[in-house]
């Protein structure tokens, strides 16, 4: 038997809520470890893990999120959950006025989609927890995430993915802590370098230093969660070259400082 969840409704407990502008933004944490029942959310949503970790499975396939990572699931899809202990999730719901402006959302499965969409949704975490946000606020930043959803959509190829892709996926997150070149990656998966770069982009909208560079402040992102961690230290184990190194990146990604997003999320 399949739960069905209106808008604000999960499993876990409701420490913040906000309504406003066809959208519902709610903070939902889980203290100790649990399997969740299959259940479905009556809107569309996006979930930005905040720490802890969650598998998520369906019919299709099993999903594992870390820290700083975000999925899409469209209304009604049918999936369990099983969470770990000390999780936060942020999740943004979307009306049907929102939902009718992305026409492709219906028919997609929940994908981990990282880059802007998770720093958007971040800002907005440390708004409503701030507790400044009006509903302009709530509505130009969902238009945000809208606008990034549909550019991408529309600028990405939708022929199948080549084998190469996950793989290169793959090496440059295992590589975040060292200098990765192009020659290597391209080396590793028999390819020419500057068909690789040109194939990269037009499949993922992004250049390879720009993925592993948003791979490493992922990475850094989460460890600013522990209070303990000097700033110099993350910088380090996340392979910038120093902590001015790591700020200029961090902020140019982020939109904000590691010390103001250290903060945001306390």
């Amino acid at each position: 038997m399949t739960d069905h969840l209106t808008a604000g409704t999960f499993y876990g407990k409701r420490a913040e809520r906000l309504a406003a502008d066809g959208v519902t933004l709610t903070v939902v944490r889980h203290d100790a470890g649990r399997a969740l029942p299959e259940h479905a959310h009556e809107h569309a949503f996006l979930s930005l893990l905040v720490r802890g970790g969650y598998e998520e499975s369906s019919s299709e396939r099993t999903v594992g999120y870390a820290p700083f990572t975000m999925a899409l699931h469209p209304p009604g899809y049918r999936h369990t959950d099983r969470v770990a202990p000390a999780t936060e999730i942020f999740a943004i719901e979307l009306g049907t006025p929102w939902l009718d402006t992305i026409p492709r959302l219906g028919s997609l499965r929940p994908e981990l989609a990282g880059g802007d969409l998770v720093w958007i949704a971040a800002r907005l975490r440390a708004r409503l927890r701030d507790q400044t946000l009006t509903p302009l606020d709530v509505g130009a930043a969902v238009a945000e995430i809208v606008a990034t959803l549909t550019r991408s959509a529309s600028t990405h190829e939708t022929a199948a993915a080549p084998p190469w892709l996950a793989r290169a996926r793959e090496i440059i997150a295992a590589s975040c802590e060292s200098q990765l070149t192009i020659g290597e990656l391209a080396r590793e998966l028999g390819l020419h370098p500057v068909y690789l770069s040109r194939a990269f982009r037009a499949r993922t909208g992004l250049g390879i230093g720009e993925l592993a560079h948003r791979l490493r402040v992922q990475r850094a992102a989460a460890l600013l969660l522990d209070p303990r961690s000097a700033l110099a230290d993350v910088a380090l184990r996340c392979g910038f070259a120093d902590q001015s190194h790591f700020t200029r990146v961090f902020h140019s990604i982020t939109g904000t400082t590691p010390h103001a997003f250290r903060a945001q999320l306390q």
